[in-house]
């Protein structure tokens, strides 16, 4: 082994030798890394030189996240569900962002190397001392320290032995352990050994690099490390860094290490570490002067918030005891095992990834190996695809359940089914999962060319139909480990049938085809035959569905609060379908329900376009808000009461109402409805007394110029207004409590925002409920004089479309009968105008055709005007009912279609009511010639003019209105057709 030399070397943990001062330095020197993992010598060199180095890499002596590189952050990261901000950091890798710091980093006393400027200007901030943060940490933030006063035994253990308005104090005289009114602490005046009541005075300004050294001696100006105070080293001129330790006389502990009292000898390395390594705890003496975070202070909602609303029953509140409970995980040593158990360890290894059992012939052991492994020993890999595969489900289709076949395609000459497997896919009210499917290539393949076929069937207890299919080809056939990933959205439209035939979903140039079966025994009657297999219903199994499954029937009542219950015969077990009311995997569950009333005289407007509802946590561990769940709200009335459904048994402890109404505003406006802990259903309203105003509205011009990193130090005095609740910036959601102090959490503003999915047009502002499988949604904030369900429609030209009328009050995807009344009355008004029109237009037209009628040019003007009027009639009432077909209908779009006949409409309706206009221009120009020439009036004349006028009216009104032809296009909202 090589010989370091240990002055100037390290060694590593393989025998490798690399300079001293290249250890510890977050770059892996040694080969086997052990120069960045030995955390007992990093403590010890973080201690010692804390400022530059413990901040960036001691992530088990600190608590809060410093910088991006934070191993200790990410360990500290859980993902519960798809929508919570650990699952979001985990999902972006394994760094921060770099937007990402902690309220509480500011004027901790520790540098940020990210931020800089978060130590700078906190004079206002220490002396207003109100942060909920900071306050019982352990560690002084107020000048006087009186945000660790009456913080019983969360705080400093050496204050415990204090009163309420006390802190801990060595007395000069005794030496002894002692209390100090907080009154005369930071007076100017040191009256405890080490300067503990004027910790801010010295020795932080004349060492502000080494944050361990702030103990002050007494008879000079000097300044020792606190983990130099009773080490048997006489430090201090005058000793009184040993005379706190008498017992250290009769120790036997050398000199610089600390004795405890029971005579046990501690390193340095145990001092200051926020355990007591002494029985009575003397080796934690002093340590809250150095100014790192023991803990993080928990958010007590009960005593510090009064709760809203105000509830009669609170008084009873129900708690959840045992929230969560921890899972105990057992060690076992080899040396603890019996011969017997060391057999069963050696048996459930022996077969690897299989299954080992007893044979009944003279084999012995087997092993029963799974599709991806073969070998007698399951030792060897099948080549193999590995897909992924979530669906997204039509919210109309919720309650349906599809069963999806995955098949593995050969096309080198022509496609040839290798192997297929088979899910059911049903949506759960809990979660969004996805399907994981192994499809095992043959072993004596070549090089080929493969791809994926997913087929969709709707099944019920007793149909089987073919639904939907999807095309992919896989990329890199040749390799042995592929994988596939997929999002397919089964819509609520069905593929048509061609000569047992349909197109892929995803290809319209590609085509699956499915034959009838050689016998028709092969399958049952009520399954499907495809692809050599039988599909089966969902109470049937088996090669040829033959076999039925009783277990619902057996598992009487499985499913409560109404679920309907379905065998799941690949698991031999059932699942649940739940209605909107209930939850679980059974429906044991009531969902949580809160009533929002909007009921407010405050507003100006009597429908608000948008409201979102935001469901929050506080992740204690992060410093932030989690979104349990987030929903969206269209055109609510002002006089509306929101019911909104809350997808766990309690609601959450913040709710809060987002209100847009146009994009002047960036955040809309906030209301916190709801702050309570815990609670099945509650009622509420937004009022302006609970409106969070953003921090600009509550500070004055002069703190509002300042940069951020110091704006967010006066953020104290928004909770000195009256009555505010709330507020917030662009970082942070922040809570003032009973006693004017506050806490701020990290909230994601822009969680809600689609901006960049380009939904909306004009500028609009995309927003998003939380999406699910379930159901897909968002809204269009619009700017002003733009309107529409994508900001399409303008109120800036000169002319308004049918659509720019009417569009925003139909319901997509609504029936008739649901639509809004005010749609039903326009539809009567639209089919009155018309059968009135035809029958007017009619009698007009056979009136004008007489002979009679034709003696001058007005009856050629009268004839045309009437056939243009008729003409117009039915383009409007055929526009109409087309727009109310295209917005309602179910049915799958034909986009050459809808644009053929949306232009056609729009170029008719636009020619004929200009026509219109021209012609009764000429009757009345005629008419006044008439009055002027009386009987001098040429007859003749006037009907030839009125011929050419005609025919150059139709045809420059045509022809001036042909740019419709051209500017106009159908819009497709992409809620009716699914989404990327």
């Amino acid at each position: 082994m090589n010989q370091c030399v240990d002055s100037t070397q390290y060694r590593c943990r393989n025998g490798m030798c690399i300079e001293r001062q290249f250890a510890f330095d977050d770059i892996y020197d040694c080969l086997d890394g052990s120069d960045e993992i030995d955390d007992e010598k990093r403590k010890i060199r973080c201690q010692q030189y804390p400022f530059g180095e413990c901040e960036e890499f001691n992530c088990g002596w600190m608590t809060y996240p410093i910088d991006d590189n934070s191993d200790c952050f990410m360990n500290s990261i859980t993902c519960t569900s798809s929508n919570d901000i650990g699952c979001y950091l985990l999902r972006n890798g394994s760094s921060t962002p770099l937007a990402y710091y902690l309220f509480q980093d500011f004027c901790n006393g520790v540098v940020n190397r990210k931020l800089v400027t978060d130590e700078a200007d906190c004079q206002e901030f220490s002396l207003s001392c109100s942060s909920r943060s900071r306050a019982c940490t352990g560690i002084w933030d107020c000048n006087n320290g009186y945000d660790e006063i009456n913080c019983g035994s969360q705080t400093y253990y050496l204050n415990q032995h204090c009163g309420e308005e006390e802190h801990y104090c060595f007395q000069f005289d005794t030496y002894e352990l002692g209390c100090l009114h907080v009154d005369r602490a930071n007076d100017g005046q040191i009256d405890c050994i080490g300067a503990s009541d004027e910790r801010f005075v010295y020795c932080p300004n004349k060492h502000p690099d080494e944050i361990t050294r702030r103990f002050r001696c007494l008879s000079e100006p000097l300044c020792i490390r606190v983990e130099q105070v009773c080490d048997g080293n006489q430090d201090c001129p005058l000793n009184d860094d040993e005379l706190m330790c008498p017992w250290r006389m009769k120790s036997e502990c050398q000199n610089g290490t600390f004795a405890c009292k029971n005579r046990t000898c501690l390193s340095e390395s145990e001092r200051c570490n926020n355990q007591n390594e002494c029985r009575n705890g003397e080796d934690e003496w002093f340590c809250d002067m150095i100014r790192y975070r023991h803990f993080k202070p928990q958010f007590r909602l009960s005593t510090d918030f009064t709760q809203y609303p105000i509830r009669d029953e609170m008084s009873n509140e129900m708690t959840i005891k045992n929230w969560s409970k921890l899972k105990q995980r057992r060690s076992v040593k080899r040396a603890d095992l019996k011969q017997d158990e060391l057999f069963d360890y050696y048996i459930a290894y022996y077969c690897n990834h299989g299954v080992l059992v007893s044979s009944w012939d003279t084999k012995g052991l087997e092993c029963f190996c799974s599709p991806a492994y073969f070998g007698h020993r399951c030792q060897f890999q099948s080549h193999r695809l590995t897909v992924y595969l979530q669906v997204e489900i039509d919210k109309r289709l919720r309650q349906s359940v599809f069963k999806l076949s995955v098949c593995l395609i050969s096309t080198d000459d022509e496609e040839r089914t290798i192997m297929c497997d088979y899910v059911t896919h049903f949506e759960s009210n809990e979660r969004i999962f996805k399907h994981i499917i192994y499809l095992v290539y043959p072993r004596s393949h070549i090089t080929s060319n493969y791809s994926v076929r997913i087929t969709a069937y709707a099944t019920t207890l007793s149909t089987v139909m073919l639904h939907s299919a999807w095309y992919y080809k896989i990329a890199f056939s040749f390799l042995p480990v592929n994988r596939l990933t997929a999002v397919i959205r089964i819509e609520n439209t069905t593929e048509q049938y061609k000569n047992n035939c349909i197109l892929y979903r995803n290809d319209n140039t590609r085509h699956y085809c499915f034959h009838a079966p050689l016998s028709p025994l092969l399958c049952a009657n009520d399954s499907l035959f495809v692809d050599g297999y039988c599909v089966c219903p969902l109470n049937k199994w088996g090669t040829g569905c033959y076999i039925r499954s009783n277990i619902c029937e057996k598992m009487n009542d499985s499913c409560k609060n109404g679920g309907i219950c379905y065998p799941l015969v690949e698991r031999l077990s059932y699942f649940c379908i739940c209605d909107d009311q209930h939850f679980g995997q059974f429906c044991q569950y009531n969902r949580s329900k809160v009533a929002i009333s909007l009921m407010n005289n405050h507003y100006s407007i009597s429908i608000m376009p948008f409201v979102i509802v935001h469901f929050l946590e506080i992740d204690e561990a992060l410093g932030a808000l989690i979104i349990k769940d987030r929903l969206l709200f269209h055109r609510v009335p002002l006089s509306s009461i929101l019911i909104s459904l809350f997808k766990q048994e309690r609601l959450s402890t913040f709710i809060y109402t987002q209100i847009y109404f146009d994009t002047r505003t960036v955040y809309g406006e906030y209301h916190l409805v709801s702050l309570l802990r815990r609670v099945r259903s509650l009622q509420t309203s937004v009022l302006p007394s609970n409106r969070c105003p953003h921090i600009r509205e509550l500070l004055n011009h002069t703190v509002n110029n300042f940069p951020y990193f110091k704006r967010v130090k006066f953020y104290q005095k928004a909770c000195y207004v009256w009555g505010i609740k709330c507020f917030y910036d662009e970082q942070y959601m922040c809570l003032c409590d009973n006693f004017a102090r506050y806490d701020c959490f990290r909230f994601d503003h822009d969680a809600s925002d689609c901006s960049s999915l380009d939904y909306c047009l004009n500028e609009g502002r995309c927003i998003q409920p939380l999406q699910t499988d379930l159901t897909f949604d968002f809204g269009c904030v619009c700017p002003a004089c733009y309107y529409g369900e994508l900001c399409q429609f303008t109120t800036a030209q000169y002319s308004l479309s049918l659509d720019a009328l009417v569009s925003s009050e139909i319901l997509l995807g609504k029936s008739l009968h649901n639509l809004p009344t005010l749609i039903k009355i326009t539809l009567s008004l639209v089919m009155l105008m018309v059968i009135i029109g035809l029958m007017a237009n009619s009698l007009s037209i056979i009136s004008l055709c007489q002979k009679t009628g034709h003696e001058v040019g007005c009856g050629l003007y009268l004839l045309t005007l009437c056939i243009t009027s008729q003409l117009g009639l039915l383009t409007f009432g055929a526009r109409f009912i087309h727009l109310l077909i295209m917005q309602t209908s179910s049915r799958k779009k034909a986009a050459a279609f809808d644009y053929v006949s949306c232009i056609s409409l729009e170029f008719l309706f636009s020619v004929t009511s200009s026509i219109f206009d021209w012609l009764t221009a000429c009757i009345a120009i005629e008419r006044a010639l008439v009055a002027g020439k009386g009987v001098r009036f040429n007859k003749k004349l006037s009907r030839k003019l009125s011929q050419m006028l005609v025919i150059i009216v139709v045809v420059l009104n045509s022809v001036s209105q042909v740019h419709e032809l051209f500017s106009r296009e159908v819009i497709a909202d992409p809620r009716s057709s699914g989404h990327s």
